[in-house]
């Protein structure tokens, strides 16, 4: 029974935050859907480290690391989704990105939704940060998904102005499997950022 009830207040929570962030959809990727090869070696062109597909506009951007990864879509109970599996992490970390993301030249408002989970508990850190050097993250938040219950995750967040082309980052760290669903990042105005808070964070009545 409270696993009901804390279904049904999740999926009340979640129609609150979509009704509440109309704003500008910047990515909307079902993990599994719409793939395409990715392949990746070694800066001297020799090892082949990285392997599997990836959805539309995203792509893997661990070269620059010594890690051995794979991008597999699977289904489970129903439900389709992308496993990252890491074999071998010998330093830095896997990393897929989605970029470039619009321009901020004033200040930019954010909703982020993400579903996942992590048979491996490996610790997942997603990432709004410059495309090239210095590399600078402008907004970032660390997390540790359950191994086999599917998590949804919801960010609003505000990053400031900045000269450079930015994107969307999620690290891996270690060795471990993480499975990927779904992620949703949506461009808000200042009062849809306003709006999405109130509906994250309703204020409640004190008890007497």
């Amino acid at each position: 029974m409270r696993r009901v009830a804390r279904t049904a207040a999740k999926a009340t929570l979640a129609l609150a935050l979509a009704s509440a962030a109309q704003g500008e959809v910047l990515i909307d990727t079902h993990f599994a859907s719409n793939t395409a090869p990715v392949s990746v070696f070694d800066h001297k062109g020799t090892e082949q480290r990285v392997t599997g597909l990836l959805p539309k506009g995203w792509q893997d951007n661990s070269a620059w690391a010594r890690v051995w990864a794979s991008y597999t879509p699977m289904e489970d109970g129903g439900v389709r989704f992308l496993r990252v599996d890491v074999s071998r992490a010998e330093a830095r970390r896997t990393c897929l990105c989605f970029v470039p993301l619009p321009d901020v030249r004033d200040e930019a408002h954010y909703q982020l939704h993400l579903r996942l989970r992590s048979p491996g508990r490996m610790l997942v850190t997603l990432s709004v940060r410059y495309v090239g050097v210095p590399y600078t993250a402008l907004w970032s938040e660390s997390l540790y998904p359950s191994a086999d219950r599917w998590e949804d995750r919801t960010f609003v967040f505000r990053v400031g102005a900045n000269p450079q082309p930015i994107g969307f980052w999620i690290y891996l760290d270690g060795v471990g499997q993480t499975d990927l669903h779904s992620l949703r990042l949506v461009s808000l105005d200042r009062e849809e950022m306003f709006a999405a808070v109130r509906a994250r964070y309703p204020r409640t009545t004190p008890r007497n």
